[in-house]
């Protein structure tokens, strides 16, 4: 990470779903309180902002690029295992 993304991480966040997944960081706040925080597949809750590998991922459709939603680590790395 660059010393400009270290002191923008908010700003580069923003910058990354938008470019990634078309969506903001205020859409992913939104997702998330709609979850209630939680991994709609196993139930995985996770507080946001709350750092480290087990945080809510952006879920999305490969083939559309359409967001579904966000899912834990172990759900988004399952359903990418078995192509969707």
């Amino acid at each position: 990470m660059t010393v400009w993304h270290e002191k923008n991480k908010e700003r580069s966040e923003n910058n990354r779903l938008k470019l990634r997944y078309g969506i903001t960081s205020e859409d992913k706040k939104r997702m998330h309180l709609e979850q209630d925080g939680k991994c709609p597949c196993c139930g995985y809750e996770e507080p946001m902002g709350a750092s480290g590998s087990e945080k809510l991922h952006v879920d999305h459709d490969h083939e559309t690029g359409d967001v579904r939603g966000l899912l834990c680590t172990r759900c988004n790395k399952a359903l990418g295992i078995v192509g969707e």
